[in-house]
């Protein structure tokens, strides 16, 4: 099971709920909770950012080759944007 499926299971969240959160259509956030997704960079983001970190950009297979550097990167990017949600609630959504 996937840090994203496990996540959802844990907290009763639809998946369907979740791809509307994060502006992700319900069978791309399926093809997320499979065993081996591939994603984006930024789908990671926003995934850890909507899940507060409880699901990390390293928590993807293809991130954790990248290690501690690209947590430092998803932390700069996340620091330097004031978060995706803190954006989104103040644009008044």
């Amino acid at each position: 099971m996937s840090s994203l499926a496990r996540y959802l299971e844990d907290r009763g969240e639809t998946q369907q709920q979740f791809a509307k959160r994060i502006g992700m259509s319900q069978p791309n956030v399926s093809k997320l909770c499979s065993e081996n997704p591939r994603l984006s960079l930024s789908a990671a983001l926003r995934i850890s950012d909507a899940t507060d970190g409880e699901v990390p950009v390293d928590s993807w297979s293809q991130f954790k080759v990248l290690g501690q550097t690209q947590n430092r990167n998803a932390e700069q990017y996340t620091n330097r944007s004031g978060g995706i949600s803190e954006r989104l609630q103040g644009s008044g959504s």
